[in-house]
């Protein structure tokens, strides 16, 4: 169905352009719904139809350079998602997720670039955040494996050490990563590594045709 959108009206400050937007920004970094924030920042629309998120948004909500960001509107508001299109293909990851957890024996999670999707074998309290040093091995592109001099964690709480990190996604479009949780201080075994790598190969391969790539408007060509 078609909506049509119209500009605010040029009425509260002096000088704004009929082009201005009160946009809000939904981040998914809790792993539940996100919260959503007016960020009660006016911000200009170029002449190609661009707009500026302020550094400091971007810094607080992770959003990275080069980052998709999913577009919806709610009434007269336009609302930017960070995109990943792992939750698109939630029914196949929850059946890779089952089907590791039964096999690897192990906690067991999959995380988007921002969020904690879904984990089994593995006990955390509720919307908990992922966490900084998991968010950073993402966007990188760096894998892990356990090293007790240099502990990582998947959540905010430092609860759950991770025992290796595999990624999905390319180095020029990371996704997410499987992450699999070190219980009782006992180190994987190399069938286990395998397994937890080729569902990341596979979850790779599946998100390739659900990823989003921007294409030039024809007004950017002028």
């Amino acid at each position: 169905m078609h909506r049509d959108i119209t500009p605010l009206p040029h009425n509260k400050h002096k000088g704004m352009p009929t082009s201005v937007f009160p946009f809000l920004i939904k981040s998914p970094a809790s792993g539940g719904n996100g919260e959503i924030m007016n960020s009660g920042m006016i911000r200009r629309i170029d002449d190609l139809g661009r707009i500026v998120i302020p550094k400091e948004i971007r810094k607080n909500l992770h959003i990275q350079d080069g980052e998709p960001l999913e577009i919806n509107v709610m009434d007269r508001s336009i609302m930017l998602t960070p995109y990943s299109p792992l939750p698109a293909l939630s029914i196949q990851s929850d059946l890779f997720l089952r089907v590791m957890a039964k096999e690897l024996k192990t906690g067991t999670a999959i995380c988007s670039s921002t969020a904690i999707l879904s984990y089994r074998n593995v006990s955390l309290y509720r919307d908990c955040s992922l966490s900084d040093e998991i968010r950073s091995r993402i966007q990188s592109q760096q894998q892990y494996e356990y090293d007790p001099e240099k502990p990582i964690y998947l959540e905010t709480a430092h609860i759950c050490p991770v025992n290796a990190l595999y990624l999905i996604g390319t180095p020029a479009k990371p996704i997410g990563a499987v992450v699999l949780i070190r219980k009782n201080d006992i180190d994987l075994l190399p069938e286990q590594k395998s397994i937890a790598r080729i569902a990341a190969q596979i979850l790779t391969e599946l998100t390739k045709d659900c990823l989003l790539y921007t294409s030039p408007s024809p007004r950017d060509t002028r």
